[in-house]
């Protein structure tokens, strides 16, 4: 009788395990790679009002990559990005505003576009550098700057 327990038991225990762990994992690549510095800096209070990109990809520092998890609206109040759902702990969403975006360099690869971002952190702080993969959102950017 007790073995019957005992199973449910472990089985919500490895679910709990497995949730805290992706947290964790989720929340430290926020740190390392610098998404948390950039939202510190730049929150967005809302969404905005833009052209919207989804599933999109990026690379910060430390080689933290987003793959196909990020929404990216370009609009006249600025970039906004933010994560999937499952990737969101430690990852709030961020509006960058097109004057903290000091330089940019169009990148092409034999079947991928992408575009670095130099940002500048607020009161003349360490750049950030963003680079985000697609051609049309690369297509959109080189417009918008």
């Amino acid at each position: 009788m007790q073995e019957t327990v005992f199973i449910p038991l472990i089985f919500v225990g490895a679910i709990i395990a497995f949730v805290a762990f992706w947290m964790g994992i989720v929340y430290l690549i926020s740190r390392i790679g610098g998404w948390a510095k950039l939202a510190e800096q730049y929150p967005a209070t809302g969404r905005i009002q833009g052209s919207v990109y989804r599933f999109c990809s990026a690379r910060l520092r430390f080689m933290a990559s987003y793959s196909n998890c990020l929404t990216v609206i370009v609009s006249p109040a600025g970039l906004y990005m933010e994560p999937m759902i499952l990737f969101r702990f430690g990852h709030s969403p961020i509006l960058i505003p097109r004057r903290a975006i000091v330089g940019y360099d169009m990148g092409s690869l034999p079947f991928f576009r992408s575009v670095r971002l130099t940002i500048q952190g607020r009161n003349n702080t360490r750049t950030t550098s963003v680079t985000l993969y697609g051609r049309a959102l690369s297509d959109e950017l080189d417009q918008w700057l």
